[in-house]
């Protein structure tokens, strides 16, 4: 029972973004169900603990966690554990760009969370199958996956999994130039985020709808929502997120002309990449120090930086 309720007090500091308290309780969770042979209640909480690893871009720490629980899902026929495990260590995968993988094993959680009779679970597997989509630029197609997703999000009443749906219509909305019924969709997500306490999904979607309000040509506005999503995200130390949103910065003030600026947001971003392993960190913002070069009329720095991306990117 100790172990279940640090288990609790540390997934809800992880949601909020506490990650220091929720290493602290999810550890001292993780000692006690190992002494107690509690292999379930182990599993869970090393599913929570690669999450919370894959937050902090610790991805290779994640990935350990991820195949341990879904080791401990295997052992004892638990579907519903064994598909969060696998879900989860898809979601790595979509960061390092082995979009294959992923949807594949996106397909196999979607059969066992079927199986499990896990309402919540395919919800959330359709919003990371439409995630894939929306990676490569397929729009339309990951619309419906999450339009799906938010049905069944309204159905369960999740305050959480709205913020999410919501946030991810508005990203699809935006890729098809439909800012304005974006930007409706993103402030939905925020305000669920705020109300449900996330701390990373408000900076999120700050973020994205700093982007879309920087396509209607509103700067200042832009500019200011990317510095609430920068203060959180530094608060909280999502490292993954923080040098995404700088390179995010980095373009505005380049868009504004401001190179001085948007170099020095965009090595900052290169170097966290480059501490995370973070593939397409290190490409973006080698194109985006090149597209700096190239402002300044330095041609041969450009066609540096830009070879150096093209490479990583073939």
């Amino acid at each position: 029972d100790q172990a279940a309720a640090l288990h609790y007090v540390g997934e809800c500091h992880w949601r909020l973004g506490n990650f220091a308290e929720a290493h602290r309780s999810l550890d001292r969770a993780l000692a006690l169900e190992r002494s107690s042979g509690d292999r379930l209640s182990e599993g869970k909480t090393l599913n929570v603990l690669g999450l919370l690893s894959w937050d902090e871009g610790n991805y290779d720490r994640a990935i350990a966690d991820f195949h341990k629980a879904g080791a401990h899902a295997q052992e004892i026929g638990d579907k519903q554990l064994e598909g969060a495990s696998l879900n989860n260590l898809s979601l790595v995968y979509d960061e390092q760009g082995d979009y294959d993988t992923s949807l594949k094993q996106y397909r196999r959680v979607l059969e066992l969370y079927r199986g499990a009779n896990f309402p919540r679970g395919v919800g959330d597997t359709l919003g990371n199958i439409g995630g894939v989509h929306l990676l490569l630029g397929h729009f339309r197609e990951a619309l419906g996956y999450y339009q799906q997703a938010l049905k069944i999000s309204e159905q369960l009443k999740s305050t959480a999994s709205m913020s999410q749906d919501h946030g991810n219509i508005g990203l699809c909305l935006l890729g098809l130039g439909e800012v304005d019924a974006a930007l409706a969709h993103l402030d939905q997500a925020i305000g669920l985020a705020t109300q449900a306490g996330m701390r990373q999904d408000q900076a999120y979607w700050l973020r994205v709808k700093g982007g879309g309000l920087v396509e209607k040509g509103q700067y200042d506005l832009g500019l200011q929502d990317y510095r609430a999503a920068l203060a959180i995200y530094e608060k909280v130390g999502a490292q993954a997120e923080l040098l995404e949103t700088l390179h995010d910065y980095g373009q505005l003030h380049l868009l504004l002309g401001d190179s001085a600026s948007a170099e020095r947001d965009f090595k900052r971003a290169l170097g966290m990449a480059q501490s995370i392993g973070l593939d397409r960190g290190i490409t973006l913002n080698l194109i985006s120090l090149g597209d700096v070069e190239f402002r300044r009329e330095r041609p041969d720095a450009a066609v540096a930086l830009y070879e150096q991306a093209r490479q990583r990117a073939a």
